[in-house]
């Protein structure tokens, strides 16, 4: 099976995670939008590729240090600002749209983000990918939520990670699966 998967959208043509971006990737057809979530010191999460902004005037500060409206001001241009997770749900919610494959920057971004999600429908649309820390805490809250675990090593997971995990998929580097591998993790499960 062949998926095609837009990282933070159509970046060829928009700045990655804006809504123009997410827009085109699906008008384009695209199966799956990876878009990176972060959260603001307010607690929305938002969808940004960098942990760093630069603002208007001021030095480059971390996502997490800045508020909703200080990202507001971020970028000049109204559709190409920083978008909310709750505007992407808000414009793609409805019909039938590509389903969402969340790269949680931290354990709280990911846990916001689920919440979000689930609490307008939008649940089983997702699927969640991250540091093994930020899956580890959206399964432990979560038993229900679809993981990606990346895992760009030889051999499969160790068993005590795929157990506790239960990843939905395996996302590997391409050098990395053959026939042997495929079939060692079907049988890890």
């Amino acid at each position: 099976m062949t998926l095609s998967i837009a990282l933070r959208g159509d970046t060829a043509r928009f700045p990655g995670n804006t809504l123009p971006a997410l827009r085109s990737a699906l008008r384009a057809g695209a199966d799956l939008v990876k878009i990176d979530v972060h959260l603001t010191s307010d607690g929305y999460p938002v969808l940004v590729d960098e942990r760093v902004v630069a603002l208007p005037g001021s030095p480059p500060r971390q996502v997490a240090d800045l508020t909703l409206a200080e990202l507001a001001a971020a970028r000049d241009d109204v559709e190409r600002r920083i978008p909310t997770l709750m505007e992407v749900i808000a414009e793609f919610g409805g019909g039938d749209t590509a389903p969402l494959l969340v790269d949680a920057a931290s354990p709280q971004a990911a846990l916001a983000a689920d919440t979000v999600l689930r609490e307008h429908g939008f649940g089983d649309l997702a699927l969640f990918t991250g540091p093994l820390e930020t899956l580890q805490a959206l399964r432990a809250r979560s038993p229900g939520a679809r993981i990606m675990l990346a895992w760009e090593q030889p051999g499969p997971p160790p068993e005590e990670v795929a157990r506790t995990l239960r990843p939905t998929f395996l996302g590997s580097h391409f050098s990395l699966v053959d026939r042997e591998r495929v079939a060692d993790l079907h049988r890890h499960g």
